[in-house]
């Protein structure tokens, strides 16, 4: 198991602040390393021979360095930043961020235990409408959008109706089923192409009974020579 490091919040303001920028390199470093030491060390108090040999500097470089950054606000007498609880979070912690991830754990443990009990466990049974493993769930039917008439147009062309009809039958189509609200029969329309295929044979029908019912040519002949009295 690894252990997580000891790490503590820095700031972007560090950069900008004037108290730092007034720093020389070396003290901004050297308070770097006092906020480091914090952070290992927590409440305990270091006397001035132990962080001189932790700044690897003589105690009386320490000292001057010191009074520096006591005269900046940046630590107190005893060495330490100050306002350091404002800027670090109890939660940042490893030991905080253990205990809550196990309670987290523990919660979601018992309401998990709490949903199994729950769970009725009459397995005697099959009924058909029990759930199969690898069942699909149900395909939602594709909503209906009534077509434009330059596409009921274009499919008459496609199944065969002569271009020049085929603008004046889409209007009909269109204003047809727009006047039934795009009903076939009692039901909503689902096709319309399908819809469209029955309108061109209904035309295909009516041209075919026109021709039916019209006299051929020999039967207009006999008819005229009949009623001139030649036949």
């Amino acid at each position: 198991m690894t252990t997580s490091m000891p790490w503590f919040r820095m700031y972007h303001e560090f950069a900008t602040d004037p108290k730092v920028q007034m720093l020389s390199e070396v003290d901004q470093r050297r308070f770097i390393m006092l906020l480091c030491l914090k952070c290992c060390n927590g409440d305990v108090t270091l006397q001035c021979n132990e962080i001189a040999f932790q700044l690897r500097v003589t105690e009386a470089e320490w000292q001057a360095t010191k009074a520096r950054l006591i005269d900046k606000g940046l630590i107190d007498e005893d060495g330490k930043p100050e306002a350091w609880d404002k800027r670090q979070y109890v939660s940042d912690s490893s030991a905080e961020r253990v205990r809550k991830h196990r309670e987290n754990k523990k919660r979601y443990s018992n309401v998990t235990e709490t949903k199994c009990n729950a769970v009725d466990t009459d397995t005697d049974t099959d009924t058909d409408t029990d759930k199969k493993e690898g069942d699909k769930p149900p395909v939602k039917a594709k909503r209906f959008s009534p077509p434009a008439n330059s596409d009921v147009m274009n499919y008459l062309v496609q199944q065969g109706l002569q271009f020049g009809n085929a603008g004046n039958e889409a209007d009909k189509y269109c204003d047809f089923y727009e006047s039934k609200n795009w009903h076939v029969g009692k039901n909503k329309m689902k096709d319309w192409k399908s819809a469209a295929r029955n309108w061109i044979r209904r035309i295909n029908e009516n041209e075919k009974s026109k021709r039916d019912i019209a006299p051929s040519a020999s039967d207009r002949i006999t008819a005229a020579l009949k009623s001139r009295g030649l036949q």
